[in-house]
């Protein structure tokens, strides 16, 4: 035999006979995995909320950023329809020369 099994069958023989403790174990262990599915739930409930929050302050930041892009859109079509309106930039043989001369 290895190491192994033999170790395996000297810590079956060793342990504690559990049969008359199976429905107090079984009790303990379901309180742990409560216990543990409980802190679990809170842990995912602190994460969601967090993740609520961002979700808001990235909201809001869009937002923002949308408005000032209409802002700038709409600046940058006034001053295209300055630069082509017809009376805004004149060829230099049109233009009249200063009073001082």
């Amino acid at each position: 035999m290895t190491p192994k099994q033999t170790t395996a069958e000297n810590m079956a023989a060793t342990a504690p006979d559990t049969s008359t403790n199976t429905d107090t174990t079984a009790n303990q262990h379901n309180d742990t995995n409560t216990e543990v599915s409980a802190e679990v739930i809170l842990k995912m409930q602190e994460r969601i909320a967090w993740l609520e929050a961002n979700l808001g302050d990235t909201t809001n930041l869009i937002e923002e950023l949308f408005t000032k892009i209409d802002k700038m859109e709409r600046q940058i079509r006034y001053l295209a329809s300055i630069s082509e309106a017809p009376s805004a930039v004149r060829p230099l043989s049109e233009e009249t020369p200063p009073p001082h001369y």
